[in-house]
């Protein structure tokens, strides 16, 4: 898996929250908040917002990467379990 340093975004109304999955801007700004992304707006045509990882960013490379092999290699056993789902919704405890 190839280091991602940086997220680059046109200025329009979806930006890193819905990159990182969440809704809204709140994701990214959390994660500039905690010293992980630094924010940059380029002027220029069309418009951009630029996020890089910080040093501290940098470091959970490391930690991502080894979640996503995981993830790879158990694949097909969380599918199964889900698809054994008890019929709680994936968001309901």
């Amino acid at each position: 898996m190839a280091e991602v340093e940086r997220l680059d975004h046109p200025g329009s109304g979806r930006g890193i929250g819905q990159t990182l999955g969440g809704r809204g801007p709140a994701p990214g700004l959390r994660l500039e908040f905690n010293g992980l992304l630094e924010r940059q707006a380029r002027t220029g045509a069309p418009p951009r917002v630029d996020y890089e990882l910080t040093a501290l960013g940098r470091t959970l490379l490391p930690h991502i990467e080894a979640f996503g092999a995981w993830a790879f290699a158990h694949g097909d056993a969380v599918m199964a379990a889900q698809e054994r789902g008890d019929g709680r919704s994936a968001t309901g405890w």
